[in-house]
């Protein structure tokens, strides 16, 4: 597509437009041999004196190739001595017309059309003169050096955006998960460590109704308040099932301490009773290996030895085995005192604790307590007057304050064991307590989550729209960077073609580096104002105009 005639043009600066019409076209019509010829040319050469209009007629064109700058270009070309409209009708070679519209403050008919202008303006906004000191070329093209283009920008500012977003993401983020510990931390003080909240501020959701809320944070104090009730008595261990005690055979003991027998039947009846128990076994455990009266160990006749036959007829006789049953009952009386009724106050003090959750029936009080331990003192004290000799009876006065302490014993007795059986029902409920409990603790857990979701909804919403902003931001990025990339691999393209038209044009002891620097024989040249003639400024931004051109357009273009 070439531009064929110039058809109107008036009130164009001072612009002779039938010379224009003349000469201004690119094809001429031959008469030759009765013949007509069109001969197309490639290129135009206008030439004229300084103030004939060859400035303003680039700038008719440069109107069309700058479109969003149509207006101002054409305001500044206007034939000040008339305020008439412009007229401008450019035709080209496929019949297309271009027309400025002064109405639309537009061309008409310019989509397709592809116009380069190399003039003066384009000198003085491609190489910035003021600041030619330091060795830059402004612009189109961008390198880290030189000022910032549009796609440099807008990269920077995305990077900005995203640093931003994040930074804010980080400290909504920060808040939340301080409200998160500032929950844990009173769950820990007021309730349970194990009821903390372990949470994802990823996965919350966004929940917004005020009713539901309000019924959670009701539930949710109503749990809290059964898993403190509970919690107060999981304080304690689980209760052991135990029967304290075997009822006292009174009877028994009365027979034992009424037995009575003629000592002369067993000479060193009184020794025996008074040797130890560990004496009485290591003994009882020698005569069960005498054989026919012979000696286990020396194996000598022992027949006649008086001791050994005494102890054997003591063995034999009744009075040992009150004895032993003496001493039974006072090692079980013993063991009551010193363990068992140990034993009966703790579950006793444990069933108190556990009453918020069991109706305790059965109780010993102190006074009880401090009688049945005197009772069972006394009881020691008839069975050991008792040992002291066996063949003995105790009187009828001490036999009666036997019965009446047994009958103490035995009321304490039927009290522990119904306190046994009241723990075992305790042991049955605190079961469940504790599995109540654990699904208290789950459901805290559940509920604390949840309402935290209220309290902290605004802050979630705002973090996810900006998790949301941060994504797009992103791959927004990723396009501003690769517009940016590719600006800059342009921009080393377009200085390897402007060195290669300055060399062409005779200049080839200036370079441009790939920061745009000006070289001068391998050396930055510095107030370059000074040292490049207009000449050389105008062959340097041609070299540009050029580069640009090779670089920014396709084959047809």
């Amino acid at each position: 597509m070439k531009i064929a005639k110039i058809n109107s043009l008036k009130n164009v600066g001072i612009l002779d437009e039938t010379t224009l019409k003349n000469e201004f076209t690119l094809y001429k019509t031959e008469t030759k041999n009765g013949q007509v010829n069109t001969r197309y040319m490639s290129k135009v050469l206008i030439r004229g004196d300084n103030g004939t209009g060859k400035s303003t007629l680039s700038n008719v064109f440069r109107s069309i190739e700058e479109q969003e700058r149509t207006d101002e270009i054409i305001e500044k070309i206007k034939n000040i001595d008339n305020d008439e409209n412009l007229q401008i009708e450019i035709e080209l070679d496929n019949g297309t017309i271009l027309r400025y519209d002064n109405i639309q403050k537009k061309w008409i008919n310019t989509e397709t059309v592809n116009i380069k202008v190399f003039n003066e303006d384009y000198i003085k906004e491609n190489l910035n003169l003021e600041e030619f000191n330091q060795n830059k070329i402004d612009g189109k093209y961008e390198t880290k050096e030189i000022e910032i283009s549009i796609e440099k920008k807008e990269y920077e500012e995305s990077k900005k955006q995203i640093s931003r977003i994040t930074e804010e993401g980080k400290n909504i983020t920060k808040e939340l998960l301080n409200e998160i510990n500032n929950i844990n931390d009173k769950i820990k003080k007021d309730l349970d460590q194990y009821c903390t909240i372990e949470t994802n501020i990823e996965k919350y959701n966004e929940l917004n109704d005020e009713k539901l809320y309000k019924e959670k944070k009701e539930e949710l104090e109503s749990c809290i308040n059964g898993f403190k009730t509970l919690k107060s008595s999981d304080t304690f261990k689980f209760l052991n099932e135990n029967n304290f005690m075997n009822n006292i055979d009174s009877q028994k003991l009365q027979e034992l301490l009424q037995y009575t027998e003629d000592n002369n039947k067993i000479s060193f009846v009184d020794q025996f009773l008074e040797m130890s128990i560990e004496k009485k076994e290591w003994m009882d455990i020698g005569i069960s290996y005498i054989e026919d009266n012979k000696c286990p160990f020396c194996k000598n006749d022992i027949s006649r030895n008086d001791f050994v036959n005494e102890y054997i007829k003591y063995s034999a006789s009744n009075s040992k085995k009150v004895e032993e049953g003496l001493l039974r009952y006072k090692k079980e009386l013993e063991n009551y005192k010193d363990n068992i009724l140990k034993d009966i106050k703790i579950l006793i003090l444990k069933n108190k604790a556990y009453s918020d959750i069991v109706d305790i029936k059965e109780d010993i009080s102190d006074e009880e307590w401090n009688i049945y331990t005197n009772d069972i003192e006394c009881l020691i004290g008839v069975i050991e007057e008792k040992l002291k000799d066996v063949s003995k009876k105790i009187d009828q006065e001490t036999l009666n304050i036997v019965q009446e302490k047994i009958k103490t014993i035995e009321i304490i007795i039927d009290k522990s064991n119904k306190i046994d059986k009241e723990t075992e029902k305790i042991n049955k409920v605190m079961t469940n307590s504790r599995k109540e409990l654990t699904n208290l603790r789950q459901k805290i857990k559940n509920l604390y989550k949840e309402t935290l979701e209220y309290s902290m909804r605004e802050n979630l919403i705002k973090r996810k729209q900006l998790l949301k902003e941060l994504i797009e931001e992103r791959e927004n990025n990723k396009e501003k960077k690769q517009k940016y990339d590719k600006k800059v691999e342009d921009a080393d393209i377009t200085i390897k073609e402007m060195n290669t038209w300055l060399d062409f044009f005779g200049m080839s002891k200036y370079k441009v580096d790939k920061n745009f620097n000006l070289i001068y024989k391998d050396n930055n040249i510095s107030n370059k104002t000074f040292i490049l003639s207009t000449g050389e400024i105008s062959a340097l931004a041609f070299s540009y105009y050029l580069a640009t051109l090779v670089t920014g357009l396709t084959n047809d273009e």
